[in-house]
């Protein structure tokens, strides 16, 4: 499957979606729809079926309708969907400065979204066919969410290479959590390194990950 994908990817048997050329699927969680003529004030996105985020603000949309969504000069449209995990790094120069070992997982959450699950490949990013010879690591994540709670999974193979971080300093961020948590419980211990921004309604959870299989648990 390539990485870039025309959304009839989505649903074959569905012919108007043929017709759209504008949007795009970046993987399974981006829905893209570039700005490529002047002038634009909004631009008309018709989703997919499913919950989608706006990227920038957080807004939520259902699916299975068109949106209008104001353009900017410093963004554009990109919505994510309900359930999608996006690992992601701080902000580089360049790739020599690429750096796993501070890691920040963002989850969109909605209860329309029982379970999910989501991956992450690592290499050294040198060697050649490092994934056929075993020299790779994969990130695997599970997200579970019922009756107002939310289980996330985190687990790691046991494959080694060189200049693997040998444990993480990790930054989970919950999107779509409408409210403060009761008790955010890390493995077995309640951790108290969190925070809730009732504007965006994003929770934020901070912790050492050794790699091992870890449970990350919302009330």
């Amino acid at each position: 499957m390539p990485l870039m994908r025309p959304i009839f990817f989505e649903n074959e048997q569905d012919l108007s979606l043929m017709d759209n050329a504008k949007s795009y699927l970046w993987g399974d969680a981006f829905l893209v729809t570039p700005v490529v003529d002047a002038d634009i004030k909004s631009i008309s996105v018709p989703l997919l079926k499913g919950v989608w985020f706006d990227y920038f603000t957080d807004d939520k949309h259902q699916g299975n309708q068109t949106v209008n969504i104001p353009t900017s000069l410093k963004t554009l449209p990109v919505l994510v969907r309900a359930g999608s995990f996006i690992p992601m790094i701080e902000d580089i120069q360049s790739t020599q400065d690429y750096d796993n070992s501070k890691l920040t997982l963002h989850y969109y959450a909605d209860e329309s979204v029982k379970n999910s699950v989501g991956e992450m490949y690592e290499d050294d990013g040198e060697m050649f066919q490092a994934n056929a010879q075993g020299l790779f690591e994969l990130l695997s994540f599970k997200g579970n969410q019922q009756s107002g709670k939310l289980s996330i999974q985190l687990s790691r193979n046991d494959n080694l290479y060189v200049g693997m971080p040998k444990n993480r300093q990790m930054t989970i961020v919950i999107h779509n959590w409408p409210h403060q948590p009761t008790k955010v419980m890390v493995g077995k211990k309640q951790n108290k390194n969190i925070s809730w921004d009732n504007k965006t309604q994003a929770l934020t959870v901070k912790f050492d990950w050794q790699h091992q299989d870890l449970t990350l648990d919302v009330q």
